[in-house]
C-alpha cells in the first residue's frame, strides 16, 4: 500500500501538470508548423491522433494522446491526494474538475467522429455526404445512391467475384490505389495509369477494371463525372466508382453563394480570406 500511495503521490505532483502542459503547448505549435510541410492529414495522423512520434525514425517522442492521458491521470491524482474536500478548496476542485471533464470530453469525440464532405448548388438541399478517402462501386439502374447496390473499394481485390443483387456477376479484374486516366478522343476511357499512392488517403483517385456478366472489360474512375453504361442479358445497369455515400447528420441547404477570389493555405486545403478581410 505504501508503494501504491507513493506512486499516487507522485503522479499527482504539480511538476508534472507543468511538463504536460508545456508539452501541449509545444505540441500544438509543432503540429501547425508541420502542417505547412507534410499538410493537415499527417500533421493529425502523426501530430494529434498517435501516441509517440519516433524522431529520426529511432527515439520515440510522446505526442498529443501520450501527453493527453498523463495529464488526465494527473488530474485525477491531484483530486484524490491534494485537493481535501473542504469550503477553501472548492474553486480549485472546481478547476481541476472541469480541465477533466474537457480533456475527457475532446477524447471521447476524437474517437467517434467522421469527416464528411457536400457538394451543394445554390439552393440544393443535402441528400447525401461523401466520406474523403473512403471509396466504393455503385452497381444499379440509376446513379442514386437509393437505388444501387454499393460494394466497399477497400475490402475489394484483384480477381474477386461479386454478385449484385439481381444475380449479375461482377468480376474484378484490376485493383488501382491511386492512378491517372488516359482520354480518347470520344471522351472515353482508354486506359488507367498507375500512380505512387499518397501519403494522404484523401488525395488518392482509385480506380479498377471490371467485367460484369461477362461483359467489358469496363474502366471505372474515380474522379470520372459520369458513371459507365453496360447492356447485360439482366438488363442495363450504371457503375460508377464513387467516395462512400452515407447520410448526413442533419440537412444542409445552401441558400446563397458568392464567389470571392481567395487562396487555399499552403499545405491544406483550408481557404485563406482575401487580402483586407476582417
Amino acid at each position: 500500500m505504501k508503494r501504491i500511495r507513493i506512486m499516487i503521490k507522485n503522479l499527482s505532483s504539480p511538476k508534472l501538470t507543468v511538463w504536460a502542459l508545456l508539452s501541449m503547448a509545444v505540441i500544438v505549435v509543432w503540429g501547425t508548423l508541420y502542417q505547412l510541410e507534410y499538410g493537415i492529414y499527417l500533421e493529425i495522423k502523426i501530430i494529434f491522433s498517435s501516441w509517440f512520434f519516433l524522431a529520426g525514425e529511432i527515439f520515440p517522442v510522446p505526442v498529443l494522446n501520450t501527453v493527453a492521458a498523463v495529464h488526465i491521470i494527473n488530474l485525477i491524482a491531484a483530486l484524490a491526494v491534494r485537493t481535501p474536500l473542504r469550503v477553501s478548496t472548492l474553486g480549485l476542485m472546481l478547476t481541476h474538475t472541469g480541465i477533466l471533464a474537457h480533456l475527457i470530453g475532446v477524447a471521447v469525440a476524437a474517437s467517434g467522429y467522421k469527416a464528411l464532405s457536400l457538394s451543394l448548388a445554390e439552393g440544393e438541399s443535402s441528400t447525401n455526404a461523401a466520406v474523403p478517402g473512403k471509396w466504393e462501386i455503385a452497381v444499379g439502374p440509376t446513379s442514386t445512391a437509393a437505388r444501387s447496390e454499393v460494394f466497399p473499394f477497400s475490402r475489394l481485390d484483384t480477381g474477386e467475384r461479386i454478385k449484385h443483387h439481381d444475380g449479375t456477376p461482377l468480376v474484378i479484374t484490376k485493383v488501382f490505389e491511386h492512378c491517372d486516366l488516359e482520354i480518347g478522343t470520344d471522351n472515353s476511357i482508354q486506359s488507367l495509369v498507375p500512380r505512387r499512392p499518397n501519403p494522404d488517403p484523401s488525395k488518392n483517385v482509385p480506380g479498377a477494371r471490371v467485367t460484369i456478366d461477362r461483359k467489358g472489360p469496363v474502366l471505372l474512375y474515380g474522379a470520372a463525372q459520369y458513371p459507365a453504361a453496360v447492356k447485360t442479358p439482366s438488363g442495363a445497369h450504371l457503375l460508377s466508382l464513387r467516395q462512400h455515400h452515407v447520410p448526413p447528420p442533419l440537412t444542409v441547404k445552401l441558400l446563397d453563394f458568392t464567389k470571392k477570389n481567395s487562396r487555399y493555405r499552403h499545405g491544406s486545403r483550408l481557404c485563406r480570406p482575401p487580402a483586407g478581410a476582417g
